[in-house]
């Protein structure tokens, strides 16, 4: 397989052993990549590649960690609503791809993390841009969102936050347009997706 001319220590520590094994079994062609499973004592690879817990708990281990230069994180997961994406990118990761992204891509992303580079897969890049055209919601406006998801109508908002049925048709109104939503449930799916409502 093509290498980059530079060999890359990289750690395989996604939660799912089976993760492991399948990126073992993609990856060792490379000959620019250097696979363990298992970290060694004083020595901190140039990537790790990680489920999305895992990533998080690498990025605070190595916040205190006096290496140079530190480990850069990948992380390889199922996570892909919006507020996930950016905490870990405000957390330090470096990579980020869905668990369904090709072998090339991942060795493309690890090459580029080690080389200093970030490698955001692009539907997770368009659903962080997305989200950031659009979230402004007042706290009433959060209210009332919260009010749709768990199925009430108009009418029970209203009773809730004890306001008129016109004020509440606005609030919807003004949901539906920030979240871009042409329904509720669809405004239910969004806010789920961007981590809204729980």
């Amino acid at each position: 397989m093509m290498d980059s001319g530079r060999l890359f220590d990289v750690l395989l520590d996604h939660r799912a052993p089976l993760v492991n094994a399948g990126m073992v079994t993609l990856l060792r062609d490379y000959q620019d990549l250097w696979l363990r499973t298992a970290p060694l004592d004083g020595i901190e690879p140039d990537v790790i590649i990680a489920n999305y817990a895992n990533g998080l708990a690498h990025l605070e281990r190595l916040r205190g960690a006096a290496t140079a230069p530190p480990s850069r994180v990948v992380i390889l997961t199922h996570r892909h609503r919006e507020w996930e994406v950016r905490t870990a990118i405000s957390a330090g990761v470096r990579g980020y791809l869905p668990h369904d992204c090709a072998a090339a891509e991942l060795v493309d992303a690890v090459r580029a993390v080690g080389a200093g580079a970030i490698h955001i897969h692009p539907s997770l890049l368009r659903t962080v841009a997305q989200g950031s055209q659009r979230l402004d919601l007042t706290s009433r406006e959060h209210q009332v969102l919260s009010l749709i998801a768990q199925g009430c109508c108009n009418k029970i908002i209203a009773r809730e936050l004890g306001i008129e049925i016109g004020t509440v048709k606005s609030h919807v109104k003004g949901v539906f347009g920030k979240l871009g939503a042409t329904a509720r449930t669809h405004a239910v799916a969004l806010a789920n997706q961007r981590g809204l409502v729980n």
